[in-house]
């Protein structure tokens, strides 16, 4: 939207430094920009609560948004139509925090065929991992030495061999007419981190005039807050 309304991208290019004007009696100001041997002037800054300056985040809360990421190797809702999976997962057993769990498969053109990507978000409470870890328990498969099967519909039984993480091969027989997309999708990658919610946090009382910090990503599922910011 900014390239259709006139904007100006200039690529490979970063922000070295601000240049701060400081006057008697009022608030400092940001005038400029360093990037590279370059000193750009501007009359605003904008930019992600990811990369300010640690002064200008004094009043940012400790704890945010646990997060996982897992590419796997089959849907977590089997169908014959590749769709979008959006589940609100509960707390298991009453405790922790509810999970959004937003699965996008190939036809999104966020993996190849044949993998999904699974996105796992709820508040933190510990760490991304423990606070993931009894959903993901739950849904999908972390066994790297796990051989999976797939759907069988011929009459007779058939051994095949698959080869496991570790190198070793292992057979398994397919009993006929037993559906065996039950198994759990394998986890193929997976990463675990936290970040900072600062959708409540007040992002321009530390900051100098024309310098405009953006919340980073919050537990809704749209970007309304931040359009509105």
């Amino acid at each position: 939207l900014c390239a259709v309304f006139g904007g100006l991208y200039h690529l490979k290019r970063t922000a070295d430094a601000l240049i701060i004007k400081s006057d008697e009696g009022s608030k400092s100001q940001c005038v400029s920009i360093v990037s590279g041997n370059q000193r750009l002037a501007t009359d605003n800054v904008i930019f992600g609560v990811g990369h300010a300056l640690p002064q200008f985040l004094k009043n940012v809360p400790t704890q945010g948004i646990s997060r996982g990421i897992f590419v796997t190797d089959r849907s977590i809702l089997p169908s014959e139509k590749e769709a979008l999976t959006l589940l609100q997962f509960p707390p298991v057993g009453g405790v922790g925090e509810p999970v959004t769990i937003i699965e996008v498969g190939p036809s999104t053109n966020a993996c190849p065929a044949g993998l999904y990507v699974v996105h796992m978000t709820c508040k933190q409470q510990t760490s991304a991992k423990e606070d993931l870890q009894p959903v993901v328990a739950k849904l999908l498969s972390t066994d790297v030495d796990n051989y999976h099967q797939t759907r069988v519909s011929a009459d007779t039984p058939t051994t095949h061999t698959q080869v496991g993480s570790n190198g070793e091969e292992g057979e398994f027989e397919k009993t006929p007419g037993v559906e065996q997309d039950l198994v759990k999708p394998q986890v193929l990658w997976c990463l675990y981190f936290n970040c900072l919610d600062t959708s409540s946090t007040d992002l321009s009382s530390n900051t100098p005039e024309k310098v405009y910090l953006c919340s980073g990503p919050e537990l809704d599922l749209d970007f309304e807050f931040a359009v509105q910011q």
